[in-house]
């Protein structure tokens, strides 16, 4: 194992078992995480030649290799860890989330 993916595959692991749980999450949970990743992508971060393959189940791949911790092929490297930094920001803003959520609760204990 490389020293980029040791440091991909552990980073993957942190935000997984931090906020995602895998193991507990619902079909209908993967695929709106999915799409809210999906949505957000713009033509630009489409690899060379998109229009001629299935670009919804491309992303879908690449999206599954970043959750699963696979090791991407070289070609696809660059797009997995496009999810890889997806997952992580998603990671940052439900952290954000949870103190904001804390913070009510407090403020609604204290009034």
């Amino acid at each position: 194992m490389d020293e980029n993916y040791a440091s991909f595959h552990a980073t993957t692991c942190k935000i997984l078992r931090k906020s995602i749980k895998v193991g507990f999450m619902t079909h209908d949970q993967f695929h709106k995480m999915f799409d809210s990743f999906f949505n957000g992508l713009t033509e630009r971060m489409h690899p060379p030649g998109w229009r001629h393959i299935n670009i919804k189940q491309y992303w879908h791949e690449r999206f599954i290799e970043a959750l699963e911790h696979k090791s991407p092929t070289l070609t696809n490297e660059n797009y997995t860890e496009l999810a890889v930094m997806w997952l992580k920001a998603y990671q940052q803003q439900q952290e954000i989330i949870d103190q904001l959520e804390e913070q009510i609760a407090k403020l609604k204990k204290a009034t």
